[in-house]
């Protein structure tokens, strides 16, 4: 392979397509992404947004192989397409009929992938749903012994006598939280967030430093079992309503359905 195929495979390479799932809100490259949105988006876009933890790439097995499978047919029926363009011996009408036949035919088989790719959807968002539960399943959880933590947090907070005395208790408490304290507390961050809104109200930006203690609070009340169950299950939800609003049958084939002969 002499230099210049080296390089136009790596560059086709760089831009290949690829499906993410942005779990937080960002800019790359002068593109913003929404969280809980799923992109196609160039590779060398879609490392950056994977890298920096913003996004997932959408791939599961099950999935992969049914769009698979649909990429096939669709190939075939350009090739077919193509042959039957090139027959000599076919008439114009005949070539538009037996076109029209095998279009009939592979939109048919491409539908029925599509009903198999929703209910494996559903299949897996169910599976997700179940481990999620599993995970959050705490044997040693003591609701009166959370209580009294989370009630001895925000007490802290609102005899704090700034919003950044308040905030730095908070972060105090979480060196050494629990998960289930965690929860409770991320439960309860309404009632926090009006307190540390009246004793900033004097300051610059409270709500930035507002927003950040939320982080990590939330990030506190996951481990990253749950954190990963999550994502799965929100991108599956994602996945199925994009699924059930346009389907998955490749562009490509209603380019060949829609062209005139």
């Amino acid at each position: 392979m002499d230099k210049q195929e080296q390089f136009l495979q790596e560059r086709d390479a760089h831009l290949e397509m690829v499906e993410v799932f942005v779990t937080n809100g960002v800019t790359v490259y002068n593109n913003h992404y929404y969280s809980g949105n799923i992109y196609l988006v160039e590779k060398y876009k879609a490392d950056s947004l994977i890298n920096e933890g913003n996004a997932v790439k959408v791939s599961f097995p099950d999935l992969d192989r049914i769009k698979d499978k649909m990429e096939a047919k669709v190939n075939k029926l350009s090739s077919d397409v193509e042959k039957i363009n090139n027959n000599s011996r076919l008439t114009p009408d005949a070539k538009v009929s037996d076109k029209a036949e095998l279009v009939n035919h592979v939109e048919k088989e491409l539908r029925e992938l599509n009903d198999s790719y929703l209910f494996w959807v559903n299949q897996l968002l169910q599976e997700e749903k179940n481990k999620a539960l599993d995970v959050n399943r705490n044997k040693d959880y003591d609701a009166d012994k959370v209580a009294e933590k989370t009630g001895i947090i925000i007490s802290e907070i609102e005899m704090s006598f700034s919003i950044d005395d308040a905030i730095t208790k908070i972060e105090d408490h979480l060196e050494f939280i629990d998960e289930s304290t965690s929860r409770r507390l991320l439960s309860q961050f309404t009632k926090i967030k009006a307190i540390l809104e009246e004793k900033g109200k004097h300051t610059q930006n409270p709500s930035r430093k507002i927003s950040k203690i939320y982080q990590k609070i939330k990030d506190a009340s996951q481990n990253e079992n749950q954190e990963l169950a999550t994502v799965k299950h929100r991108l599956l939800k994602t996945l199925k309503e994009k699924t059930e609003f346009s389907g998955v049958i490749p562009a490509r084939f209603y380019a060949i359905k829609g062209r005139r002969y």
